[in-house]
């Protein structure tokens, strides 16, 4: 069970490329662990490991399909530089 709850899918990468009838191209891009990071309960920046799902199409019902999987957690704490201006009380 993961941290929070989280969507189904999200927009991640997207990209509008432009075909003729019958044409076709090859799109790439990345997808980083910022991508794939959520903020957890404790408003700190996370990855969790498991699989993860793309879909690759022209609308949220695209067809294409792959996963990948990522091993290990990653997080990143919170900077307290920018957030201490919303904390301090006005003068």
């Amino acid at each position: 069970m993961g941290n929070v709850t989280r969507p189904v899918r999200e927009l991640k990468g997207f990209r509008r490329v432009r075909l003729a009838p019958g044409e076709t191209v090859t799109v790439s891009f990345r997808l980083g662990s910022d991508d794939l990071a959520f903020f957890g309960r404790d408003n700190t920046l996370i990855v969790e490991p498991g699989e993860f799902h793309l879909w690759v199409g022209g609308s949220s019902e695209a067809g294409l399909h792959g996963a990948f999987r990522s091993s290990r957690p990653w997080r990143r704490e919170p900077r307290r530089d920018a957030v201490r201006p919303l904390l301090d009380p006005p003068r």
